[in-house]
């Protein structure tokens, strides 16, 4: 086969998918805000650690670990964006009771509080003060998708302190390039 046609073989799928989308943020329009997500039609869900110290970081994961089921139900039963923050408004003790049992369970005891705001269109579960790094996820559309910890470290109690420091090794294949190969 000519170098021409392999070439060609390999930028026609990629000129596919970025003209597909191109014309996704196109259909966007002015609904893309000026940090650059479509703010009126997704919901952001965050988890907020007390502090950036090692265990408040791995309390975080135990935590998101045990509402995303609730806060994922929530999503997937609603049809916008303001739905999805009055769902979990009225869910909002569960979520709460949740949080706390899973760290009452590993001895920590701070306290945890729900913020839902309408105008950033984001949920929040802040653990004790909320000083440290956050984990989010895009809530609405339903697009959470998460391993749990125990899953990805052998860790079956999820117990702070014993999350892997080295995230999953990705690899990435193109069909394509593998029949060149």
């Amino acid at each position: 086969m000519r170098k021409e046609a392999r070439t060609a073989l390999i930028f026609l799928p990629l000129a596919a998918l970025l003209a597909s989308l191109a014309t996704y943020l196109v259909r966007l329009g002015p609904s893309v805000g000026s940090e650059g997500h479509a703010r009126d039609k997704t919901v952001r869900f965050r988890v907020v650690a007390r502090s950036d110290d090692p265990g408040d970081q791995a309390a975080k994961i135990i935590v998101r670990d045990a509402v995303l089921p609730i806060v994922t139900g929530i999503s997937a039963s609603s049809r916008t964006p303001d739905e999805v923050l009055e769902m979990a408004v009225s869910r909002e003790n569960e979520i709460i009771t949740a949080s706390q049992r899973v760290l009452y369970a590993h001895g920590i005891h701070y306290p945890v509080r729900v913020q839902a705001n309408a105008v950033d269109r984001k949920l929040e579960l802040i653990l004790g003060e909320g000083r440290g790094h956050n984990w989010w996820c895009v809530l609405f559309p339903p697009i959470c998708l998460v391993e749990p910890v125990a899953n990805r470290s052998g860790n079956k109690g999820g117990e702070p302190g014993n999350v892997s420091k080295s995230p999953p090794r990705v690899e990435i294949r193109s069909v394509i390039l593998d029949w060149f190969h």
